[in-house]
């Protein structure tokens, strides 16, 4: 293919990436080198997608981190790590986590994560209710800390009887 037809080619691909969502530098320069563009012709696009601005690692930083607040809250260092593994630079992942998930929002997006969660553990004795809900916000990646702050409010406490 031609040096001018794949440049073309490699616009018009990462225009059509960018219409589903934001993405990343790392992310346009992965996908476009995945379908054998040439190192020179994603430089390339990515240079000028980055010269319109419309590309901005911070911009999807912040993009990324709102979703994640308010679609599939978890804790600010897994979503951290989410933005490492899409090259984002640690930092403007700091700042961006620091500015948007203040610690006492990453413990109330925990609380409530909780209370939606402990009714499924309905009928299940405390204790196995306490181990299920634990696991639940871990893998999330809420530290021990704030989960129990959680747990003894809600299992094994006042609202205990909602089990």
């Amino acid at each position: 293919m031609e040096k001018e037809e794949e440049l073309r080619r490699a616009w018009e691909s990462a225009l059509r990436l960018l219409t589903y969502r934001e993405r990343s530098r790392k992310e346009l320069r992965d996908k476009l080198a995945g379908k054998k563009y040439s190192p020179e012709a994603v430089a390339a696009t990515i240079e000028k997608l980055e010269r319109l601005d419309l590309i901005d690692d911070e911009k999807f930083a912040r993009l990324w981190v709102n979703s994640r607040v308010n679609f599939k809250p978890r804790a600010a260092w897994l979503i951290g790590r989410e933005l490492r593994d899409k090259g984002i630079d640690p930092e403007i992942s700091r700042r961006v986590l620091d500015e948007i998930i203040p610690p006492e929002r990453e413990r109330a997006a925990a609380r409530e994560l909780a209370e939606r969660r402990v009714r499924h553990y309905r009928g299940e004795p405390t204790e196995t209710a306490r181990r299920k809900l634990f696991s639940y916000l871990a893998r999330r990646g809420f530290s021990s800390e704030t989960i129990w702050e959680c747990l003894d409010g809600l299992i094994g406490g006042e609202e205990e009887a909602d089990l």
